[in-house]
């Protein structure tokens, strides 16, 4: 006879861009691994709904179990007493460069915000979604900011095709298995007009525990819009807390859950739909600056398995939301940002590189001049082999120094 085993698992459920629904289901396979306690994770992609939904201590949520498959329904990530409330006072100017990231093929929405006169970040899963579902179109993507007169503005390329050589993501796709890569979950695109005139705001400095002490003295805010609140009017939740590892449980766990979970952050900034890729943020010398991006719920859960099937769940708590620590992308915000006029867009170039990479032992796929997720992982291989910021995207300086090192080579 089997015995019953009882195990802990944990979720992270990512705020993804949502669609209008009457109701939110989303249902995942459980991934299995070895009965010991501690351990089972996997990701779980939410579609929010477009009504109004009661805050809660940790979302309104209900589930059933389906052999290893189950379903989760959530209403809102709220922990405790909902505070969101509109900007206002020294906050409002934060409307210039705080803004709406919309999908317009499958009407997804994100926050976004400037970090350039001509560049945005927001969450990854946002552009990329994650390894179980498809690549949205890059083209598809228009950012506005909070005003009804400022027009939408694509990405940069939009027009040629090219949409995707102007936007830089930690990662290909959001892993579904542990370790997750959550603190990867952030992206970078390049605007086709400069939207952000009032500029970016500015990425701190501050270290995950730099972060966490600011909390703790109640200096840490958060901007997002919410596709609950009315007229998509951005709103703020003042004095987030975040969680010490002590707080969020076992360091064990954090390190088997996420991939450099040090540089995640783990706050109770209440959210709804439409808020993943919005800032949090502390107020600077000179103005606000951002600590982390908001891009997912962290969730735990103990359940008593028997024949691999779950028989029962004994609990399930909402850890904390996740936030990508914003110091970490200071330099690909740099280096993106530099080679706006220098990346390649002409299909022989790109062919050129891809030869060029496949002769220096990369494997950036066939050799078409059309730049595809392969030839991208074949130039951060190399960026990261030769010590320059891994950008994946191609340059003309990159392709310089790989026919420089190409002739060093033959003439040997």
């Amino acid at each position: 006879m089997a015995l019953l085993k009882q195990i802990e698992h944990a979720s992270v459920t990512l705020q993804h861009a949502d669609v209008p629904t009457a109701r939110v289901e989303q249902r995942q396979s459980v991934y299995g691994r070895r009965w010991i306690a501690a351990g089972l994770i996997f990701l779980l992609p939410v579609v929010m709904t477009a009504l109004p939904a009661p805050a809660g201590a940790a979302a309104g949520l209900f589930r059933h179990a389906i052999g290893m498959e189950q379903t989760i329904i959530y209403n809102i990530a709220v922990f405790g007493a909902d505070d969101r409330r509109p900007l206002s006072g020294r906050l409002n100017g934060l409307r210039s460069s705080i803004g709406v990231l919309t999908n317009t093929s499958s009407k997804a929405v994100c926050t976004a915000f400037c970090v350039a006169t001509d560049i945005i970040a927001t969450a990854g899963h946002c552009i990329s979604g994650t390894a179980d579902n498809s690549r949205p179109r890059a083209e598809d993507f228009v950012f506005r900011l909070d005003r009804s007169h400022v027009r939408a503005v694509g990405v940069s390329g939009a027009q040629n095709g090219n949409a995707s050589l102007n936007i830089l993501t930690g990662t290909a796709r959001l892993n579904t298995h542990p370790p997750i890569n959550a603190t990867s979950d952030w992206a970078l695109l390049r605007l086709a007009a400069n939207a952000c005139r009032a500029g970016g705001l500015p990425l701190s400095k501050l270290s995950a525990g730099g972060v966490l002490e600011k909390a703790r003295r109640g200096e840490v805010y958060h901007v997002a819009y919410h596709r609950d609140l009315p007229h998509w009017e951005p709103a703020s939740a003042l004095s987030c807390h975040l969680l010490s590892e002590p707080e969020a449980g076992d360091p064990k766990e954090l390190a088997h859950d996420f991939e450099r979970h040090d540089e995640l952050l783990l706050h109770t900034c209440d959210t709804e739909a439409a808020s993943s890729g919005s800032p949090l943020l502390i107020q600077g010398a000179d103005g606000p600056e951002v600590v982390g991006i908001n891009v997912g719920t962290y969730v735990r859960s103990r359940v008593i398995t028997h024949d691999g099937r779950i028989v029962q769940r004994l609990e399930t708590k909402a850890v904390a939301n996740t936030a990508v620590l914003a110091s970490t992308l200071i330099p690909q915000r740099d280096a993106f940002a530099s080679i706006g006029k220098i990346t390649l867009t002409r299909r022989d170039d790109i062919t050129r590189l891809q030869q060029y990479l496949a002769d220096a032992g990369m494997t950036p796929g066939p050799v078409d001049g059309l730049f595809g997720e392969k030839t991208r992982a074949a130039v951060v291989a190399y960026q990261s082999k030769i010590g320059h910021t891994a950008t994946g995207l191609p340059t003309l300086p990159l392709l310089q120094r790989l026919e420089m090192t190409a002739g060093s080579t033959a003439a040997k």
